[in-house]
């Protein structure tokens, strides 16, 4: 085809060529205006990829910009390389016009595709599996995961009505950040290969990046906030990170608090939103980790007691199994931890004294209605369920970065060395208190048949009788009235027991059974038995008796981000001297 310029100067210039015979013509003839082309030709090469190169993708010049593969718009399919070409004419000689690239993930890194960049343009398909991403003409072809962030802050720019110039000048300084930020970016910051795409360290940045794009998309307007954020406090959420041990994608699926609260702190430093009037009063964000953490239906919690008793140092945690807790003894030298399983889960039922009758709060045919918690500043109120006995929970809130809190820590017993990790941004130190004794069971209680009326009738013989059956008659000693020993098959002491009657929650008459063990530490263990004494029958119950941690300056107990829980198991466990430590589920 020949060229609109060159075409006019050939017709020229055989007109000059005709007229320059005869002096008799007119030398005034005009060069008639070039004809403009009806359509351009246009070519775009690229490659798409993700999570490595993707093939049979779907990639279209999205003319009308609307993002989505409109029926006449240029298309084609990638390669096995993830490389395209699309050639298309049109009657524009420079088209405005997004590239688009779509296609169904089934592979085995779905999971982390989908948060990858869930957020940038709402690019995936919940119901389809789909994977949509958005390059700009600029991108020169490559259509990949840092394409596409930079495509949504581009909208965010249009949508603020930035100038054309400040559009350029804010595209200029966010590829800056992107290249501090992504360090694994060797070359062109947007040419991602399909090696660099599969690096842990980049799909790592990836997830984060996106997972902040979120956080401060609620928080701020500020286009760059994501970015900025990621680069200023990058070393807090590796460590963060690394301490939850079971890598990014896995801890930031946990929505960890300690992340937005650290967002939220850096948002505060750059001016981007104001710091909380008051910072040790509980908000909305505070009492969601609590929530999570120790008050979910699924019993699942997340805590730490520490108990100082003489020299030595009891540590229990609970760290979300539901059916586990992590218990460590510190004595000198000694160090015990094991986990404690509480074995099957038995419906329980406790006796509610007002409705005269025994109720199992997760069943809703017995005429009782649990009681929503009533939070009032930083204290929940709420009742032992199944009952209508009130529990409150004082909720003492710190930044770990302030001096009272590094106080607190210095003042838990060193030989825990828990000065020496990275926590949480907050934690919550809770006082609890329950103001009467709860007595509850199994709804298809343990019981045994007495064959005496009434507690007074009850003796240390019949006591072993009925619960050591193998000790009787001639494998135990009465020490007093109400002490006995029990006697190992060499006739030496094995355990000492004493037992009393007292009066129980529901007005009965209630047999404890406590093991006397004279080790103070080894006496921390022991948890009596109790059992309900009625008519020829004892029924084993448990008492929960009421308490209140507010005076006692040995106990600590702290919930946080249950994110923590698995810093704080690994950190006891490489403590441990002596372990008792099954598979973790």
């Amino acid at each position: 085809m020949f060229k609109p310029k060159l075409l006019s100067l050939l017709i020229a210039t055989s007109l000059l060529t005709a007229c320059s015979g005869s002096d008799d013509k007119d030398d005034t003839t005009t060069t008639p205006e070039p004809t403009p082309p009806t359509e351009y030709a246009h070519k775009v090469t690229g490659q798409v990829t993700y999570i490595g190169a993707i093939a049979g993708a779907n990639v279209c010049v999205d003319l009308n910009q609307d993002l989505s593969c409109s029926e006449g718009e240029p298309s084609t399919t990638t390669d096995t390389d993830g490389k395209y070409q699309i050639d298309w004419k049109s009657a524009t000689e420079k088209p405005s016009y997004y590239l688009l690239a779509n296609w169904i993930d089934n592979a085995a890194s779905s999971a982390r595709s989908a948060l990858a960049v869930s957020s940038a343009a709402d690019n995936t398909n919940a119901t389809t599996g789909g994977m949509n991403i958005v390059a700009l003409p600029d991108h020169a072809g490559y259509i990949n995961a840092l394409t596409n962030i930079e495509f949504s802050r581009y909208r965010k720019m249009i949508e603020a009505d930035l100038t054309p110039q400040q559009v350029i000048e804010f595209r200029a300084k966010l590829k800056n950040l992107y290249a501090t930020g992504f360090k694994q970016v060797e070359t062109d910051l947007f040419s991602l290969s399909p090696e660099i795409t599969l690096q842990p360290t980049f799909l790592d940045t990836l997830l984060l990046h996106d997972y902040l794009l979120n956080l401060t998309n609620e928080r701020t307007v500020e286009i760059l906030a994501a970015i900025e954020v990621l680069i200023a406090a990058f070393e807090a959420f590796e460590n963060l990170i690394l301490g939850y041990g079971f890598g990014t994608e896995a801890y930031l699926q946990t929505n960890p608090v300690a992340v937005t609260n650290k967002v939220e702190s850096t948002l505060v430093s750059f001016g981007y939103m104001e710091a909380p009037v008051d910072d040790k009063a509980m908000n909305s964000t505070d009492w969601d980790t609590v929530f999570s953490s120790m008050l979910n239906q699924t019993d699942a919690s997340h805590v730490l007691n520490i108990a100082t008793v003489r020299n030595s140092h009891f540590v229990s945690l609970d760290y979300g199994t539901g059916d586990q807790t992590l218990t460590g003894v510190f004595s000198g030298d000694a160090v015990m931890i094991f986990d404690k399983t509480s074995g099957e889960e038995v419906p329980t039922e406790c006796w509610n004294e007002p409705m005269k009758k025994w109720i199992n709060a997760s069943r809703n045919d017995q005429g009782y209605v649990l009681k929503e918690p009533v939070i009032e500043g930083n204290q929940l109120k709420t009742v032992y369920a199944g009952t209508e006995i009130p529990v409150e929970m004082n909720f003492h809130k710190y930044q770990n970065t302030v001096a009272d809190w590094q106080d607190l820590l210095a003042n838990l017993p060193s030989v825990l060395k828990l000065a020496s990790l990275s926590w949480p941004s907050q934690i919550y130190r809770m006082d609890i208190k329950q103001t009467a004794d709860v007595l509850c069971r199994a709804e298809d209680p343990i019981t045994y048949e007495t064959g005496v009326e009434t507690a007074s009738e009850l003796s240390s013989s019949m006591i072993v009788e009925l619960l050591w059956p193998f000790a009787y008659p001639e494998s135990y000693v009465e020490d007093s009235t109400n002490k006995f020993t029990i006697l190992d098959s060499f006739g030496q002491p094995e355990s000492q027991h004493e037992w009393s009657i007292s009066t129980s929650p529901n007005g009965g008459k209630l047999l404890t059974i406590t093991e006397i063990v004279e080790d103070p530490i080894a006496s921390q263990m022991v948890q009596p038995s109790y059992y309900l004494v009625t008519s020829n029958l004892l029924t084993e119950v448990e008492l929960n008796t009421a308490f209140d941690t507010t005076y006692n300056k040995q106990l600590y107990r702290f919930t946080y981000d249950q994110s923590f829980s698995n810093t704080l198991y690994n950190h006891f466990k490489s403590l441990a001297k002596y372990t008792l430590l099954p598979p973790r589920p």
